[in-house]
């Protein structure tokens, strides 16, 4: 079939939000190719080349993108338009000639690109219109916050999203998406039956929301579909963040922020940590029973039982922290010091053995001879301090700890100083044992 274009050229407007898109689609005579249309040829190739990609050529177009999505086709059309008057400048033409065929080959690729994502674009302002008691529900700030929690524990499952978080709170907070179920049901029915996927980085966005340490883009709450599935599995995402939770045992630190701590440093690690860390590493019961019980009202404020695995991983990090402290006690060997002060040392033991009833202290010493003083700038006495090191032995540990002491007493003039007690700093240092 022989078809060409003319000069006379009828356009078409296509309106799209209010934006209108001119193509050229009217035939004209046929004519056999010249120099003229050769160069008018290479120059549309150029033209329509030098465009943007062709970005919803495979996929569908999101609502959120309806606006780029039209000024992006608009481009593509006022190059189309521009290619087609460069050919018409040459006058009129044969689309059937082979000389002509790479710019009438794009061109009709254009042309088509064009038509389809227009298409696209109808239909993501339908989609748009379907949504829109969806989004015009979900703008609440606390909808919003438990949004990217729920899309990060989704996509990313050892995130922790419910950091300082009481359980009530996290709950309300969960329950907040509530509303949105009826809206979804009639809205958008399928939203629940599979999970969303993340946007591509073009269409993303610049921004992102940072929860628990993951990023999401930040326009992912323009999404229905991503709310409607939220809302409908918020409970099961909640209850698989609860493996996440960050609880402290009574009478325990932070045991992830300690154990990470010390198993990033491998061999560099110099020993020294919480006292507490080595009372883990000798028996790990009371912190695994202390835990379950912090945990227990997380799962209760969601109506779910503690899983017996909700410390999975535990017991393996014990057994590295254990290692950890053998290796860097072999490290330190055992230096003591010469100096000694029988009444400090005897009142540092006895607030040791008030800690540890199974203690067995295996050194002490000073750490200076003599008080250090403190005084004003006039040079009257403040107070004076001395300080010194218990070295000690837990129950059956096969490595001992160095922990200082230290006295500091008020000057109460007239060269006097008030009582005091001996008074155990809060570090202990894995050391070899005598």
């Amino acid at each position: 079939m022989r078809f060409s274009f003319s000069a006379s050229t009828v356009f078409f407007a296509a309106t799209l939000a209010g934006c209108a898109l001119w193509v050229a689609t009217a035939p004209r005579p046929a004519a056999a190719a010249s120099r003229g249309h050769l160069n008018r040829c290479s120059d549309a190739v150029r033209e329509i080349r030098g465009g943007t990609p062709r970005t919803f050529e495979t996929r569908d177009i999101d609502p959120s993108e309806v606006e780029s999505a039209i000024s992006h086709i608009n481009q593509h059309t006022e190059r189309l338009n521009r290619a087609q008057r460069m050919m018409d400048s040459a006058g009129p033409w044969e689309a059937s000639d082979p000389a002509l065929a790479e710019c009438v080959e794009l061109m009709n690729k254009s042309r088509a690109y064009i038509a389809s994502t227009q298409a696209k674009i109808r239909a993501a302002q339908a989609s748009e219109a379907q949504q829109a008691p969806v989004l015009a529900a979900a703008k609440g700030e606390n909808q919003r916050r438990v949004f990217f929690m729920l899309a990060t524990i989704h996509l990313a499952k050892q995130a922790r999203v419910f950091e300082n978080l009481k359980p009530a709170e996290a709950r309300a907070l969960v329950d907040s998406l509530a509303p949105l179920e009826p809206l979804c049901q009639q809205a958008l029915p399928d939203a629940a039956k599979t999970a969303p996927k993340l946007p591509d980085r073009n269409s993303a966005g610049g921004s992102e929301m940072r929860t628990g340490g993951f990023a999401l883009p930040s326009n992912l709450t323009e999404r229905a579909d991503w709310w409607c599935w939220l809302a409908a599995h918020r409970k099961e995402l909640a209850v698989a963040a609860l493996a996440n939770v960050n609880v402290v045992a009574e009478g325990y630190g932070n045991h992830h922020m300690a154990f990470d701590e010390v198993l990033k440093k491998g061999d560099d690690w110099n020993g020294a940590g919480d006292p507490w860390l080595f009372l883990v590493a000798s028996d790990s019961k009371p912190l695994v029973a202390g835990l379950k019980l912090a945990l227990a009202p997380w799962y209760k404020a969601f109506e779910v039982e503690v899983p017996a695995d909700s410390l999975a991983g535990l017991d393996d990090q014990i057994a590295k922290i254990r290692a950890a402290i053998i290796a860097a006690a072999a490290r330190n060997p055992l230096q003591a010091g010469r100096d000694h002060d029988k009444a400090m040392e005897s009142g540092a033991k006895a607030a040791l053995g008030r800690i540890y009833p199974k203690v067995a202290v295996v050194a002490s010493w000073m750490d200076a001879g003599a008080w250090t003083v403190e005084q004003n700038s006039l040079g009257i006495p403040l107070k004076r301090y001395r300080s010194g090191q218990l070295v000690y032995r837990v129950g059956s540990d096969p490595w001992c700890q160095r922990r200082t002491f230290n006295r500091v007493e008020p000057h109460m003039g007239g060269g006097k100083y008030g009582k005091a007690e001996e008074k155990l700093l809060g570090s202990s240092t894995a050391t070899q044992c005598p």
